[in-house]
């Protein structure tokens, strides 16, 4: 076989394999509905609502094959801006600007008060040794000598806690606010990079 044709299937096999994250969410969120009494018609039309799989865009095929849960990313991202903005009417959400700064500030609270409570050891707080990946995802709470994950969904959750996160690093002098802005964006809004 050619060279090339090894390599399509390499990519198929990718792809396979990350579509299968794109899809158990929405298998997940379908079981949850159907045993908390939902009809099979109505959790089915909510879960497909979750994720709308006839919205891809020229090169989500190649995206999808090099990142999982890109899909997920994509339609999250989207559900978050459309939250904030309606592109329809062309007028900002107050509510969900109002939501966000909430979000924001608790977060910023509680990320101060955990760094607080985490230990320093030679490496600095326990906090900031864990990786970007694992803060832009995980409220971070410190528990004897260990660290409890608490998991964040996408959306508005997790781009709150990266503003939290942005906010103390530029504030302590930890970050510039570029560095503060960056990671922000590339951990919190755009998380397929993170």
């Amino acid at each position: 076989k050619s060279v090339r044709r090894q390599v399509a299937l390499l990519g198929k096999a990718a792809a396979g394999y990350n579509r299968m994250f794109d899809l158990g969410p929405v298998l997940a969120s379908y079981i949850a509905m159907r045993e908390a009494g939902m009809t099979a018609k109505d959790a089915g039309a909510q879960a497909l609502d979750l994720m709308n799989f006839r919205k891809r865009g020229e090169n989500s095929g190649v995206i999808s094959a090099l990142f999982a849960f890109s899909q997920p990313a994509f339609i999250g991202g989207a559900n978050a801006i459309a939250t904030l903005y309606n592109p329809v009417t062309g007028r900002f959400n107050p509510r969900a600007w109002a939501r966000l700064g909430t979000y924001t500030l608790v977060f910023l609270a509680a990320q101060a008060l955990f760094r607080a409570m985490a230990d320093d050891d030679e490496g600095g707080n326990k906090i900031d040794q864990q990786g970007d990946f694992v803060q832009n995802g995980h409220i971070l709470i410190p528990v004897g000598d260990g660290l409890v994950k608490v998991p964040l969904a996408f959306g508005l959750v997790r781009v709150a806690n990266g503003m939290a996160r942005a906010m103390i690093g530029a504030g302590t002098g930890e970050m510039s606010p570029a560095e503060a802005f960056g990671r922000w964006v590339g951990g919190s809004v755009v998380p397929v990079v993170s």
